[in-house]
């Protein structure tokens, strides 16, 4: 089993900054609370029943979701951060406060992204969350680093990039935005960077010409519902 390493800078890390844990650790409530199976007529107080036209499998049923939300490592914010807007030129900014005597979060230059198109309902102002932990992966495994996967509910949205952490020797800095408009608290314990690690391998794409099988189609329906779980899916393990 292939082993990932995460080592913080220095003390104060170790005793006052959360750790990065298991994905499947810090699944959301609202992932917990949603049912496998909903019915179509929301007046039914029936039994669910699979012979029936008004069962209908939800995302939860979905094991590609699933996994991808449950894969890999999360970090997340070790201290509560209040995000406030302040007006500058008539634009509405995000400011971040925080309590703690630690850096949290730090402002991109906006030379830096002047050219990047921001995410469609957050603001231009970026930011970048402030990593104490090195990561290490084996030699020539990359890490993916992400926003937490389907998160979407998220009032901050963590830019995607690749680190070939077998070599860099420091700990990673994530990219940010914050939605626009938003006012509130980010808690503690919120997971704000998803990281997988990856194999580099050098590929070569081809386009095949051929059609699918035919006979695969009615494969998958002789299961009713749950094919891909039952006969394709292959359980992913992070501890």
């Amino acid at each position: 089993m292939k082993r990932i390493k995460f080592t913080p800078l220095n003390e104060k890390t170790k005793l006052l900054e959360l750790a990065p844990i298991p994905s499947k650790r810090v699944i959301s409530d609202w992932y917990r609370k949603t049912p496998k199976y909903t019915s179509k007529n929301k007046n039914s107080n029936k039994e669910l029943d699979f012979a029936k036209d008004d069962l209908v499998a939800t995302y939860k049923t979905c094991s590609p979701f699933t996994d991808a939300m449950t894969s890999g490592y999360t970090l997340m914010l070790s201290s509560t951060i209040y995000v406030i807007q302040e007006i500058l030129e008539g634009i509405k900014y995000p400011r971040l406060k925080w309590n703690v005597d630690t850096n949290l979060v730090d402002q991109i230059d906006p030379l830096v992204m002047k050219h990047f198109y921001t995410p469609y309902g957050y603001s231009s102002l970026g930011f970048r969350w402030i990593n104490n932990w090195k990561i290490q992966t084996p030699k020539n495994y990359s890490l993916l680093a992400t926003h937490p996967v389907n998160r979407t509910d998220l009032p901050f949205h963590t830019i995607t990039g690749i680190v070939d952490t077998d070599k860099h020797p420091n700990p990673i800095i994530f990219p940010f935005f914050i939605r626009e408009g938003f006012e509130g608290k980010i808690e503690a314990g919120t997971p704000i960077v998803q990281v997988l690690p990856i194999k580099r391998e050098n590929w070569h794409s081809k386009i095949d010409n051929s059609y699918c099988n035919e006979n695969t189609k009615e494969l998958v329906k002789q299961d009713f519902i749950g094919t891909y779980k039952k006969r394709f899916w292959t359980r992913k393990k992070y501890y």
